[in-house]
């Protein structure tokens, strides 16, 4: 084999060669992503752009979440001074009582009837313990 000198032609078509090399070295190295299935890929963008979640048999509360804050609405109806029933009814009327208060202190006269009622206060088993002189 002669040794040709390298002429401008022969050096342009090395240098190409080498480039070709680079080239295809960059493309062999590099990691080979393989595209998702388009339906999946557009399940993704969609989710990323309109903010939903996957749809998974648990349960999120996103649908809580997604709605609109109710708190400052409830705020501005309801005054912030409102009387209930209960304080109206005390101030207007002398011994008021609610429905629940009510039905206790029937319960509580009913049980007291019969001598199952709570003792007066000072009354109770530890009290008369102490009268009689225990420890």
């Amino acid at each position: 084999v002669s040794r040709v000198p390298l002429g401008s032609a022969r050096r342009r078509l090395s240098m190409m060669m080498g480039s070709l090399r680079c080239a295809v070295w960059q493309v062999v190295r590099r990691p080979v992503v393989r595209p998702l299935a388009t339906s999946a890929r557009l399940d993704g963008l969609s989710r990323g752009i309109f903010g939903t979640l996957e749809n998974r048999p648990l349960r999120t509360g996103n649908k809580i979440l997604r709605q609109r804050p109710k708190g400052e609405f409830l705020a501005d109806y309801y005054f912030d001074n409102q009387l209930t029933a209960d304080q109206v009814g005390r101030k207007v009327m002398k011994g008021w009582l609610n429905d629940h208060e009510e039905w206790r202190q029937f319960k509580l006269q009913s049980l007291r009837r019969r001598g199952k009622g709570p003792p007066k206060k000072g009354m109770g088993k530890r009290a008369t313990k102490k009268k009689k002189g225990g420890r």
